[in-house]
């Protein structure tokens, strides 16, 4: 069976898959540190434009938060996220009324396709006021995932 989260994708030996991943969700995760996060990531994690070779002698940098532009590791360490979170958070971390606003709209719809002839209010009203700022001739917006 094979379990599809956004782009990312793997398969499951288990016949009872359903079962075992509701169990796997809601099941209290012990403390963990980070020698054993990294043997986890070693051991299940593919990390895009990494060799697996150099991934395994040098290991992983887990990150545990953001604030503005700076991430931070599980051992305390900042650093500038230079690649905008893979251009996903250029507005930065933790800014509230963001967070607030996402949570909310997760609430009410977190996601609507645009496929056959649907559409969500966030979705055109969003489209309506990029078209606005766009140049002239500019006037259709297609929305998608990622890159």
């Amino acid at each position: 069976m094979t379990l599809s989260v956004g782009n990312f994708c793997c398969t499951s030996k288990e016949a009872d898959y359903p079962d075992n991943m509701e169990n796997a969700l809601h099941r209290p995760h012990e403390p963990v540190t980070n020698r054993s996060l990294s043997d986890m990531d070693r051991d299940h994690l593919i990390h895009p434009v990494t060799s697996f070779r150099g991934h395994e002698a040098h290991g992983v940098r887990i990150l545990e938060s953001g604030e503005g532009m700076w991430l931070t590791d599980i051992d305390g360490r900042r650093m500038i996220d230079a690649f905008a979170g893979l251009w996903c958070v250029n507005v930065g971390y933790g800014h509230e009324s963001i967070v607030e606003v996402a949570a909310e709209q997760m609430r009410r719809l977190p996601y609507a396709t645009g496929y056959f002839h649907f559409g969500s209010e966030p979705a055109i009203r969003l489209a309506e006021e990029l078209t606005s700022l766009a140049p002239d001739g500019l006037d259709h917006v297609f929305f998608t995932l990622g890159g």
